[in-house]
């Protein structure tokens, strides 16, 4: 069984989802690249602060998906 968590990647400050990496030379997207909006232009940090931040969300995500998967199930506690 395989499930897909999906993020989305949106500005803050104006909601778009059209982010481009700054600092990327010949295809070369190093974690320190800065994210900017493509439709505002607000600097929305570094390509690999933008990266742990979608991780931070797929993994509360899954932790909600399994804390109710056993939701109701007496005798048992999640930490």
């Amino acid at each position: 069984m395989e499930s897909k968590i999906g993020i989305t990647l949106a500005c803050p400050t104006c909601g778009s989802q059209e982010l481009e990496k700054l600092d990327v030379a010949d295809g070369v997207e190093p974690d320190s690249a800065r994210v900017r909006c493509k439709s505002c232009g607000a600097l929305l940090g570094t390509w690999g602060e933008v990266k742990a931040q979608a991780k931070r969300v797929a993994l509360d995500r899954v932790r909600l998906k399994f804390r109710n998967t056993f939701k109701g199930l007496k005798g048992w506690k999640l930490k």
